[in-house]
């Protein structure tokens, strides 16, 4: 039998810092990075690595912030 998923989160290749604004949601077979209150300084490469005792996969995204003058 194959054992569940284990979920791992990177930004910049250095593991996730959760914090009141950073939480991770992991499911059985799905995992959700949730940010609120985004600022500039979480622009960055995020990772996702799922693994188990068969695979591992893993996949990439840039986000970008930018700051917003209102005129």
């Amino acid at each position: 039998m194959i054992e569940l998923h284990k979920y791992r989160w990177l930004k910049n290749h250095a593991p996730i810092e959760k914090s009141r604004r950073v939480k991770v949601r992991n499911r059985e077979n799905s995992s959700r990075l949730v940010i609120t209150e985004l600022d500039v300084l979480d622009s960055g490469y995020y990772q996702c690595i799922a693994s188990n005792s068969a695979a591992s996969v893993n996949t990439t995204s840039v986000l970008r912030v930018s700051l917003f003058h209102a005129a």
